[in-house]
């Protein structure tokens, strides 16, 4: 099997963490109870500060992405050692360097989210997620380039 395409990979990272968030406000709607809506309520004037700084947090490690998938990337390559001439271990770090360097960008976001479900409002949750889908997407766009030619290029 081929290794997936990169702009496959960037597309379904960068709208892995607005899905989650569509799937958390359904089960949240069809699960929580008075109590838990109740709840929510009450944290909101706590959690929505938090959820806005988070997207200050995300802001920067959206801007750190590139160079942190090229630095992630390098020393992932640097690692390779005999295996640099097989494709599948060239393939496989591409892809992992992808993945971490995204995790970096979308982590604050997982946070932000976990605020939204326990009461903070929405906006600064979707505005961290729209910022870091843009991060995840430059990432795809400006990081390191893949080692595996047509098969894990950007276009």
């Amino acid at each position: 099997m081929s290794p997936p395409r990169r702009s496959v990979l960037v597309a379904v990272l960068a709208v892995s963490s607005p899905a989650s968030l569509a799937a958390e406000t359904a089960i949240r709607r069809l699960t929580f109870t008075a109590d838990m809506r109740e709840m929510r309520v009450l944290l909101n004037p706590f959690l929505t500060p938090v959820a806005w700084a988070l997207l200050a947090v995300t802001c920067v490690a959206a801007m750190v992405g590139v160079p942190a998938h090229r630095v992630i990337h390098r020393r992932m390559v640097e690692r390779l050692a005999e295996k640099r001439e097989d494709r599948n271990a060239r393939a496989s770090t591409d892809t992992v360097a992808l993945y971490v360097a995204a995790s970096v960008v979308q982590f604050p976001t997982l946070l932000a989210t976990m605020c939204f479900t326990l009461g903070s409002d929405v906006a600064p949750v979707f505005a961290a997620l729209c910022v870091a889908a843009v991060g995840v997407v430059l990432i795809g766009l400006f990081g390191a380039p893949p080692l595996v030619g047509n098969a894990a290029s950007a276009g």
